[in-house]
């Protein structure tokens, strides 16, 4: 009867010792987990995701695709395994407190609201920058990875928004005010310093004023060369300040259609008489020497010689 007790004792502590292993592994595998998964806050930042999540082990469910699809219901489900929810491994994509800044960066970087961010580059493609997405409205609209969810217009407004396209060009400060009629000076097209506003586009206003300038905003030569392109712009040569301050210096082409007021005061000069004798005396200081030598008789035939 002893030795069966101490059988019975036997197996009972060899189960126990089995179990506490098996305890000690369980909880060490959950602490390994916890590892794999970021469970220690300081190995990332508050606002970094997690490059290695996947939830539910599933590849293409990551922070930046699965979560960041459906952020206001996903980041609230817990990930299998690790009683923590999504939104403990993707604080970027999930924690508004996270989404003030370009990038989760430990400081914020300050930007125009109109301004490009010079570093972006669309899925770390070199030669996708802002000036590269610039009028590509699907590419706009896209999500760039490892950010949270942000999506491209977010780093190039310049490039994608329509709001921030009435200045000439995205700068920090505003820039310099023109009239609606005035082209800008230092415009070239195509940056060629012979292809400005009074030359090139002047050359072939119609073909040339519907052109667009490369550039981050695609505008047309006319936004340029108003004064150039715009009817509008083109019904007077430029308006002069004040009146001139004498006459032209030519006369008019036509004689007047009335009558001076007034007689001239001294008799016009005739080369043949008159056909009649006057009905009074022209007023004379001094007589004449002698008598006329036409008399009215023969007045007649020299008129008529002449045509009158």
């Amino acid at each position: 009867m002893a030795l069966f007790t101490m059988k019975i004792s036997s197996c009972v502590a060899v189960v126990v010792l089995s179990m506490a292993h098996s305890s000690a592994q369980l909880v060490e595998g959950k602490k390994t987990a916890a590892r794999l998964f970021g469970a220690h806050r300081e190995l990332r930042g508050d606002c970094e995701n997690l490059d290695a999540f996947l939830f539910e082990g599933i590849e293409d469910q990551t922070c930046d695709d699965y979560v960041a699809e459906k952020p206001n219901k996903r980041c609230q489900k817990k990930q299998p395994g690790t009683g923590k929810k999504v939104k403990f491994y993707c604080p970027a994509t999930c924690k508004s407190q996270c989404k003030k800044t370009d990038s989760p960066t430990a400081s914020p970087t300050v930007r125009g609201d109109c301004e490009n961010l010079d570093a972006f580059r669309f899925k770390d493609d070199e030669t996708k920058t802002c000036d590269f997405v610039a009028g590509k409205t699907k590419i706009c609209k896209k999500k760039q990875p490892g950010t949270g969810g942000k999506k491209v217009k977010f780093f190039c407004p310049a490039s994608c928004k329509s709001e921030c396209e009435s200045t000439d060009s995205p700068t920090s400060s505003p820039t310099v005010t023109r009239g609606a009629c005035t082209n800008l000076d230092s415009f070239q097209f195509e940056d060629d310093a012979t292809k400005t506003c009074d030359s090139y586009v002047a050359e072939k206003p119609k073909k040339r004023c519907q052109k667009v300038q490369p550039g981050p905003n695609n505008k047309k030569l006319k936004f340029f060369c108003p004064a150039t392109c715009k009817s509008k712009c083109k019904k007077t040569d430029s308006p002069t300040v004040s009146p001139t301050a004498a006459p032209t210096a030519t006369p008019t082409a036509s004689p007047t259609g009335d009558p001076t007021s007034n007689p001239t005061t001294s008799p016009s000069v005739s080369s043949y008489p008159s056909l009649a004798p006057s009905d009074s005396p022209s007023d004379s200081a001094y007589p004449s020497p002698g008598p006329s030598d036409i008399s009215f008789a023969n007045a007649i035939p020299a008129a008529r010689a002449i045509g009158i």
